[in-house]
């Protein structure tokens, strides 16, 4: 992902990488899960037409809804996908509190978060959050002998 910060792509160029098609199969495949529950408690079923949006066959199709849908870490730029407000002109390192993040536990771990320069530190907080969920910030924060730091 660290190519958006720097360049423009078109949701037809990330969708061919292998990664972003792997990556839609596995949305494609929840989305249609969810459709054949034919169960949506949401109002107006929103969760049924954003899985519609999800279940489309071209790969530029499902980007493009899920960028105009975010908006905020991407947004279309007419057919390009560009850095959107969440991103931030200042270095990634000047947006933590140095002091807090030396005491933090795990704080030497910080540059590994793999997430473009510039982007905001809420998207560096996100991929901790989402690491602690999946139940992975120990290893992550205390990674066992011989991994990569």
């Amino acid at each position: 992902m660290a190519f958006l910060a720097k360049s423009l792509m078109t949701p037809d160029a990330l969708g061919r990488s292998p990664t972003v098609q792997k990556s839609l199969e596995i949305l494609r495949a929840a989305a249609r899960r969810f459709l054949d529950e034919r169960k949506d408690p949401t109002e107006g079923h929103m969760a049924t037409e954003f899985c519609h949006q999800c279940n489309a066959r071209d790969p530029a199709v499902i980007i493009r809804a899920l960028v105009q849908r975010d908006n905020r870490v991407l947004r279309l730029g007419g057919d390009d996908v560009v850095p959107g407000p969440a991103f931030s002109e200042q270095p990634q390192t000047e947006l933590y509190d140095k002091q807090e993040e030396d005491e933090a536990p795990g704080a030497g771990k910080v540059g590994r978060v793999p997430v473009p320069d510039g982007i905001s530190s809420r998207i560096h907080n996100l991929y901790l959050l989402n690491l602690d969920l999946d139940g992975q910030l120990g290893k992550f924060l205390n990674p066992a002998a011989g991994e990569a730091p």
